[in-house]
């Protein structure tokens, strides 16, 4: 007799101010599969709605970005929510046995960069704490663009000691490959890096995708970077979401729309809502400089990187 249990995308990240992410599970334990499995969700989570294809497995995890907690979250802040899922065996060899996981979500505040990063600006890098708005960066394709706010939060070591989330991922120096970064590249988590390679056309139909750090992980070379004590992240806004230069790499710029904004304290609320009164706009959307994959491509994008020992960029 078999004994159901379940494995697979038990945990999951979402910045606030996006929908929704998704992942699968599975039965592993021996003697079984998921061919006559039943999947139901039988406690919810408290920040976000989780629903779950009964048959396969598939999980759908939806943000309540007007809960008060998600939009108190700071920059480089995270929350953790929690949604339980049970699985029914019934085939023989499971004999009407179940298993219950958890399947923990982390909803992080928006994505930074760290202080010291050199961004290019049309007179040279200049390191991102010595830029103001009205300043100028250059994008990926050699146009300059305004800044029109930066944003800066410090995390001190005991924050970062109590929050292992918030600790940052390093990019070294030409890991994502061109010889870039330039040098060491230190970003939040969730902060996506541009990848341009033949995999992103033959799975997206695009040769450009965007990638969260923290996905990146298993690339050599990239790695959560846990001796940093203590860190100060900034954020950058243009007119629009471009892909800008950090070490030389292309990245993103802040990428904010409608929810995203209520992550962000009062005072630069109102600023930005200044600056972007379309913002108000229920139809509004923010559309995003380069395609971003649902979480469980990313992460088959990455493992295809690896088997066929290919760079990022």
């Amino acid at each position: 007799m078999g004994t159901p249990t379940i494995d697979g995308d038990l945990t999951g990240s979402i910045d606030e101010g996006d929908i929704s992410i998704g992942g699968d599970l599975d039965d592993i334990g021996l003697g079984t599969s998921n061919s006559d499995d039943t999947f139901t969700i039988t406690l919810q989570g408290t920040y976000g709605t989780a629903t779950i294809n009964s048959t396969t497995g598939d999980w759908t995890y939806t943000l309540d970005n007007s809960d008060p907690a998600v939009i108190a979250l700071d920059p480089g802040d995270t929350l953790t929510d929690i949604f339980t899922v049970n699985m029914l065996d019934n085939d023989a060899l499971g004999d009407g046995q179940s298993d219950t996981a958890d399947v923990t979500i982390t909803i992080n505040g928006i994505v930074c960069f760290a202080k010291g990063t050199q961004i290019e600006t049309p007179t040279g890098p200049q390191s991102i704490e010595n830029l103001n708005a009205g300043d100028a960066c250059l994008t990926a394709c050699g146009r300059a663009r305004q800044i029109r706010w930066i944003g800066r939060h410090e995390l001190t070591g005991e924050d970062v000691s109590n929050g292992t989330k918030l600790r940052p991922v390093r990019i070294t120096k030409g890991a994502l490959g061109d010889g870039l970064p330039l040098r060491d590249l230190l970003v939040s988590r969730q902060h996506r890096m541009l990848v341009r390679s033949q995999i992103a056309k033959r799975l997206f139909g695009v040769h450009e995708v965007l990638i969260p750090a923290i996905k990146l992980t298993n690339m050599p070379g990239i790695f959560i970077d846990n001796e940093v004590r203590g860190i100060t992240y900034f954020h950058i806004l243009l007119d629009q979401h471009e892909v800008i230069l950090a070490e030389g790499a292309p990245s993103e710029s802040l990428f904010i729309g409608p929810e995203a904004l209520k992550s962000i304290g009062p005072d630069a609320q109102e600023e930005i809502r200044t600056l972007f009164p379309e913002i108000a706009d229920l139809d509004f959307y923010p559309r995003p400089a380069a395609h971003i994959p649902p979480g469980k491509r990313q992460k088959q994008f990455v493992e295809w990187h690896l088997k066929c020992n290919r760079p990022l960029l």
